[in-house]
């Protein structure tokens, strides 16, 4: 511990970083992309109030997909249901397992790009709520996959919560590499931290109406996931700190563009 404090230095010009674009953006087998771009926020020793967040969003960016047969720009529009409150969209573009599609970014003289590929939906066997031991109003979800296929697959878990959460959140820990799992394995489902709520609790309660995203991807965009999970468990751990970005698939900037197969499921907690 103390040579982790003593290696620590105030020399650096670490409040004069030059802004990077981040997105946040997926496409989906049958439906439409989204996009949300921000530029970077430079660590600071003075507060900074949400008002002051907000004026990096990116609302007058240029965001365009390309695949195989065209090339569409997006329109960007105010969307509550998502966060940032600002999404980059299309209706002239619905996604189609495996087809690759390919994001650019230009704002301000900078670029970022990257390219994706839509896998094919894998629905789940089943879903179920099941009591926290020891308290009868705690609840986790079980997700059973159909894993069988020799085929290598990864997945991402989200969760939204009615009337708590405007929008999916990362279940956590969220990333499945289904080559570590057997046939017909049983996944513990968790929530996730959301921005929305202050008091944080891992479990769903009774009389939760839950909304669960069950996403296959390639194998880049699951390891941009499990950076997160790493990130989210071991952040504010002293002993074992990450002092590294998450893993990113934008070149000109950070963040991801994943193409998922999705199922959508909802559960309500009895």
């Amino acid at each position: 511990m103390i040579a982790l404090i003593c290696s620590c230095s105030a020399d650096r010009d670490w409040e004069h970083t030059e802004p990077e674009l981040v997105v946040e953006g997926w496409i989906e087998a049958g439906r439409a992309p989204v996009v949300m771009v921000t530029t970077s926020v430079s660590p600071s020793r003075e507060f900074r109030t949400v008002g002051q967040l907000q004026e990096h969003i990116v609302k007058w960016g240029k965001v365009s997909i390309s695949s195989p047969d065209t090339t569409v720009i997006l329109f960007g529009k105010t969307d509550k249901d998502y966060y940032p409150p600002y999404i980059f969209t299309t209706g002239w573009i619905i996604g189609k397992a495996g087809e690759t599609y390919t994001l650019n970014v230009e704002y301000e003289g900078m670029h970022a790009s990257a390219t994706t590929t839509v896998t094919a939906p894998e629905p789940l066997e089943g879903l179920s709520a099941v009591k926290v031991e020891g308290s009868d109003s705690l609840f986790t979800l079980v997700a059973r996959l159909n894993n069988r296929s020799s085929d290598k697959k990864y997945y991402q878990i989200f969760t939204k919560v009615e009337g708590k959460d405007s929008f999916f959140v990362p279940a956590f820990p969220g990333a499945i590499d289904g080559s570590g799992i057997a046939d017909n394995a049983e996944i513990i489902i968790t929530q996730g931290r959301s921005i929305e709520r202050r008091n944080f609790s891992s479990n769903f309660v009774k009389g939760d109406l839950v909304h669960v995203r069950f996403c296959t991807m390639d194998e880049r965009s699951w390891r941009i996931w499990a950076d997160f999970d790493a990130h989210t468990s071991l952040g504010d751990s002293p002993i074992f700190p990450l002092y590294r970005n998450p893993a990113t698939n934008i070149n000109g900037g950070l963040g991801y563009w994943a193409g998922y197969g999705s199922t959508y499921y909802s559960i309500e907690i009895e």
